[in-house]
């Protein structure tokens, strides 16, 4: 990832999920001066992704569609609990 494509995003500060990979994405991203935080997700996957959606449902939540984020729209769309991919939605709890 250059320097000039995180910068064309207003970006400050991101949540990841930290079950193994340790400060590896504070230590990357710091010297961009990106705010990466940890954030351990634990319980059961695909009821924690259930619960999340619902709620967003309630909140009339947009996403909004452009270039950097087809894949992560189309695996929230397609997912079920038998889905091949669930990185985004299980991302997005």
């Amino acid at each position: 990832m250059t320097n000039e494509k995180i910068h064309s995003f207003p970006v400050v500060e991101f949540y990841y999920e930290d079950n193994g990979v340790g400060t590896a994405p504070q230590d990357y991203f710091s010297v961009s001066g990106i705010d990466a935080i940890p954030r351990t997700t634990l319980g059961i996957k695909h009821d924690r992704i259930f619960r999340v959606g619902a709620f967003l449902n309630l909140m009339r939540l947009r996403l909004v569609e452009n270039w950097s984020n087809q894949e992560w729209l189309t695996q929230h769309k397609k997912f079920n609990k038998d889905a091949e991919h669930d990185d985004a939605p299980d991302a997005t709890t």
